[in-house]
């Protein structure tokens, strides 16, 4: 075979091995059962227009669409705090897109506000730039640590009550996983209430390594979903599983899952990459993403919510 073929095959089965076409091992997840919670009235996304120009470098952005720099972020908090001092507050890492107008002409970030009570803070990178701009993420993570150190001089200060939250989607797991890289320790357990690393783009190989140096919070969620859409062609050629689609399957040690953190598997509840949101009227969903960002531990013992897939590990949310 030559070097053309030998790549044109390459391709085709890291696409399969992508798609799911390809397992190497069996795994029985269980089938979800039907969700028992109170049945919620959807909520219906707000979206709004918005032509502010494509992120350059990272950025904050709070609503209805004022950008800041990072190095705002305390004031951004002393804001919230004296203002709504009960609101949590949720660092929301987007994906891959037209940053930050695809937050606000999606209502996302009016979503999450209106959905789960909270504050959203965007942490924006350059994220337009081509098809897959990984590096563009890991190089955002610097940023990342700044506002984290930031985070922990506010709750040196007298800040009882407030609660923080820490949400990545799909390739924004890439600008958490560059902060992490080069993370050696320091900052405070109780840094931040709450992470949830949801459909994320960064590969299921060594993810254990990054999301186990995660030792400024308590409760760390891998949200997840074996038809994900759009992970199904992330990284296409790069001929590896990615988190947000895998799960807990395990094939060998460079799988293996993170010590620290619970799966949760949403696949038979919904057929989406972005869930987090605008599925007010499935309760179970809801549910997990409102507790969990709202700093609180969703109980996955009460089975009207969850079926288990992996005592204390792995959670299929009912549908």
């Amino acid at each position: 075979m030559n070097r053309r073929g030998a790549i044109a095959l390459s391709l085709v089965l890291a696409g399969a091995a992508l798609s799911g076409c390809l397992r190497t091992h069996d795994v029985k997840t269980p089938a979800a059962g039907t969700c028992g919670l109170p049945d919620r009235v959807p909520s219906m996304a707000v979206k709004s227009p918005s032509e502010l120009p494509d992120t350059a470098r990272p950025e904050l952005m709070v609503l209805p669409g004022t950008v800041r720099p990072v190095r705002d972020f305390r004031d951004i908090v002393a804001a919230s705090l004296r203002d709504e001092p009960r609101r949590p507050i949720v660092l929301y890492i987007h994906g891959r897109g037209d940053e930050p107008s695809k937050s606000i002409r999606e209502g996302i970030l009016r979503s999450l506000a209106d959905e789960y009570g909270v504050m959203p803070i965007l942490f924006t990178w350059p994220s337009g730039t081509g098809l897959f701009p990984e590096r563009e993420a890991r190089d955002a993570g610097p940023a990342l640590g700044d506002v984290l150190g930031q985070l922990r001089d506010i709750r040196g200060a007298s800040t009882a009550g407030l609660t923080v939250s820490l949400l990545t989607h799909s390739m924004g797991s890439f600008v958490l996983e560059g902060f992490l890289g080069n993370y050696t320790g320091g900052l405070p357990g109780g840094l931040i209430d709450s992470v949830v690393i949801s459909s994320s783009s960064s590969t299921v190989d060594r993810h254990a390594a990054w999301v186990e140096k995660i030792d400024f919070s308590a409760a760390v969620f891998i949200t997840y979903g074996h038809d994900d859409p759009m992970l199904s062609f992330a990284g296409l050629g790069i001929g590896t599983a990615r988190l947000g689609r895998h799960g807990t399957r395990q094939k060998d040690e460079a799988e293996r899952v993170a010590g620290n953190a619970v799966y949760v598997d949403f696949g038979q509840a919904v057929a989406e990459h972005r869930y987090f949101v605008g599925n007010g009227g499935q309760a179970c969903v809801h549910h997990f993403f409102n507790e969990s960002l709202n700093g609180r531990r969703p109980d996955f013992g009460d089975r009207r919510f969850a079926t288990e897939a992996l005592p204390g590990k792995d959670y299929v949310i009912n549908r």
